[in-house]
């Protein structure tokens, strides 16, 4: 498997262009648990093209965005938002000790070393301040299944790893409830109704179809004929998600 901190080298600009965003009641949930308020500081860790980022942003929180990929980053700064963002890693952030009341992870958890990241959260949190880790996890429907399927099928690297398979998120939350008994959690219904380009870039854009499939033309073949059984006359179809987050307060010690 590449390297977590390059293998998004290659699919950033389709990233930047077709990844979803995040519904705004994960926002309410999370500032509800953690009492985040306008103005509270946020360090936003393996933010990536700043999806997440902005989204906090635009509720008036001063945000740092940490990505360690060049390429992501440079997408980032470039669509700008309100954002400020940094080179660094989730275990080596760069930031001050208890210089944030929130750190927040946007489909970026899975990668990061657990224990190291759990200690550099601690550290740069204020004391009461909040961490939550989120995804956007695709749910049960006629194209997602056919799709989950082909990703088995198709991509070695998704099989064999258990944290990458969305229609199956246990093995994210345990990452979490592993090292911090009683994170508490939601899970809030979402998705998009999008067509063929979209569908395909969003495919495109994740790591374990660039790195995991030998054959690319035909693993694309089959998911336009998943989408053709699938769509409506309008030739879109509802891609259906789930936004999954788990948030914990800072640790003691």
């Amino acid at each position: 498997m590449p390297d977590p901190l390059e293998r998004f080298s290659a699919v950033a600009e389709a990233y930047h262009r077709y990844r979803p965003g995040y519904p705004a009641e994960l926002v309410d949930w999370i500032a509800s648990v953690s009492g985040v308020r306008a103005g509270a500081r946020v360090a936003d860790l393996g933010c990536g093209t700043g999806i997440f980022s902005r989204l906090l942003a635009s509720r008036e929180l001063a945000v740092t965005g940490v990505e360690p990929n060049d390429a992501m980053l440079a997408h980032a700064r470039a669509t700008g938002g309100g954002p400020v963002y940094l080179t660094g890693d989730a275990a080596h952030t760069g930031l001050a000790d208890a210089s944030v009341d929130l750190v927040t992870a946007a489909q970026a958890f899975h990668w990061f070393p657990l224990a190291a990241a759990l200690a550099e959260i601690d550290r740069i949190l204020a004391p009461g301040g909040w961490a939550c880790a989120v995804w956007n996890e695709r749910r049960p429907s006629g194209f997602n299944d056919e799709y989950e399927a082909l990703l088995h099928r198709w991509s070695r690297e998704y099989a064999e790893n258990p944290s990458l398979d969305e229609l199956h998120s246990e093995p994210r939350r345990s990452l979490i409830d592993a090292a911090i008994p009683g994170a508490v959690t939601t899970d809030l219904p979402s998705g998009d109704q999008i067509d063929w380009e979209t569908v395909l870039g969003r495919v495109r854009s994740a790591s374990y179809v660039r790195h995991g499939i030998g054959d690319l033309p035909g693993f694309e073949r089959d998911v336009r004929e998943a989408f053709g059984r699938h769509a409506g006359p309008d030739q879109r179809l509802f891609w259906r998600m789930s936004a999954v987050a788990i948030a914990w307060p800072r640790r003691a010690g």
